[in-house]
C-alpha cells in the first residue's frame, strides 16, 4: 500500500496572503441575508441530497443544466471523487509543479501519478504532453495554473481534449473567474471533458466549502452514483444559493482584483533580482536567490513559501499589493 501524501494546512494571523483566499468578508448585506435565511434551516434533518436550490443557482449564473453539475464539500472532495471513479490503482497523469491535492488523491485512491515538467521558462510543450497522456487513465491539472498562474489557450486545451480522447481530461478551473477564457462552453463539444470549479476563490466562500463538477449528463450521473450521501451541508447549501443570486458583486470584485494584479504585475517587471510569472489568476508567483531576504521583511504578512526559491503571493487590498511591491523593491536593492 502506498504512502498516504498528506496536504499541509498552515493557519495563520496577520495579513494572509498565503491562500488565494479573498482577500474581502462577504458584504453586510449578503451577511445579513444569509443569516435571516439560517433561521429558517431545519437543524434536524438531513440536507438535501441533490442540493437542488445551489445547482439550480450555479446553473442560472453559468447558463448551464442541473443535468451537467454536481455539488461537493469544496472542488477537492469532487477531485477525489473523480479520482476515485475514473482512475482508482490505474494511472493519473499531471503537471509538475501543479495542485498538491491531487498527490493527496492519487495516493489515497492507489493511483499512479504522472508528472509532465512543465519548464515555467519555455513556452508549453503540448504535443509533448498529449504525446504521454496517451499512457494515462485519467488527465488532470489546473488551468490558470496552481502555483505559477499561468493558463493554457482555450485553442489548446480543445487540441489536447480532442487528441485525449476517449481518456477523460479533467481541468480544474477553480481560479477561472480571473482569466479571459474557460472551457464551459465546449462542454457539449467533448465528452472526454470534467471541469471542476470552486467558490471559494472569486466568490469568497473558502469558509463555507461548495465546489462543483461540470460535465455532460451521464458522467455526472456516474459521479453521483459514487458520492457520499448528504455531502453538502444545509447552511453551505442555503447560503451558496444566496451568494450566487448577487453574482453582480462578485463580479465587480473579481474585475478589481484582475485590475490589481496587473498594477502589480506592471510593477514588478523592474526587479532586477526576481523572476516573475505571467498570471490569469488571484495571485502572483516569483522565483528568488534573494527570496530569504525578502521573507526577513514581510512582518505580520503570511504569503505561501515553496522548499525551492519560489513563492506565491495572493493579490490584496491595493494598500497591502503597495507594500508588498515596497517590500520586494527593497529586497531588490539589499547587498547579499
Amino acid at each position: 500500500m502506498k504512502t498516504i501524501k498528506t496536504y499541509q494546512v498552515t493557519q495563520s494571523q496577520g495579513i494572509l496572503l498565503n491562500a488565494n483566499e479573498c482577500g474581502e468578508n462577504l458584504p453586510l448585506t449578503v451577511r445579513e441575508e444569509i443569516a435571516q435565511a439560517a433561521l429558517d434551516l431545519a437543524y434536524n434533518r438531513y440536507p438535501d441530497d441533490e442540493c437542488k436550490e445551489l445547482l439550480n443557482a450555479y446553473a442560472k449564473v453559468m447558463n448551464l443544466s442541473t443535468e451537467q453539475l454536481i455539488a461537493g464539500n469544496g472542488s477537492d472532495e469532487l477531485l477525489g471523487l473523480l479520482i476515485s471513479v475514473l482512475a482508482a490503482n490505474k494511472s493519473v497523469l499531471t503537471l509538475d509543479p501543479d495542485f498538491s491535492m491531487y498527490d493527496y488523491y492519487a495516493s489515497v485512491h492507489q493511483a499512479e501519478l504522472l508528472k509532465f515538467q512543465h519548464d515555467l521558462h519555455r513556452p508549453f510543450d503540448l504535443d509533448a504532453f498529449i504525446q504521454m497522456g496517451k499512457k494515462a487513465d485519467l488527465i488532470l491539472f489546473s488551468n490558470p495554473n496552481n502555483p505559477s498562474g499561468i493558463a493554457l489557450s482555450a485553442a489548446d486545451l480543445c487540441q489536447l481534449v480532442e487528441a485525449a480522447a476517449p481518456i477523460p481530461v479533467i481541468i480544474d478551473e477553480a481560479y477561472a473567474e480571473f482569466n479571459d477564457e474557460s472551457m464551459i462552453d465546449k462542454l457539449a463539444v467533448y465528452e472526454n471533458l470534467i471541469l471542476t470549479r470552486t467558490l471559494s476563490k472569486a466568490y469568497g466562500l473558502a469558509g463555507l466549502r461548495v465546489g462543483f463538477a461540470i460535465s455532460n449528463p451521464a458522467m455526472i450521473q456516474r459521479l453521483k452514483a459514487a458520492k457520499v450521501p448528504y455531502n453538502v451541508n444545509s447552511f453551505s447549501q442555503r447560503a451558496a444559493s444566496i451568494v450566487l443570486k448577487h453574482d453582480e458583486i462578485f463580479a465587480s470584485r473579481t474585475a478589481q482584483i484582475v485590475h490589481e494584479r496587473e498594477k502589480m504585475l506592471a510593477a514588478c517587471q523592474s526587479l532586477k533580482h526576481f523572476t516573475v510569472y505571467p498570471s490569469k489568476a488571484n495571485f502572483i508567483y516569483f522565483r528568488s536567490k534573494r527570496k530569504a531576504v525578502f521573507m526577513s521583511l514581510l512582518d505580520d504578512i503570511k504569503i505561501r513559501d515553496y522548499s525551492d526559491d519560489g513563492f506565491r503571493i495572493t493579490i490584496g487590498s491595493p494598500d497591502q499589493n503597495e507594500r508588498i511591491i515596497s517590500l520586494l523593491r527593497q529586497a531588490d536593492k539589499e547587498i547579499l
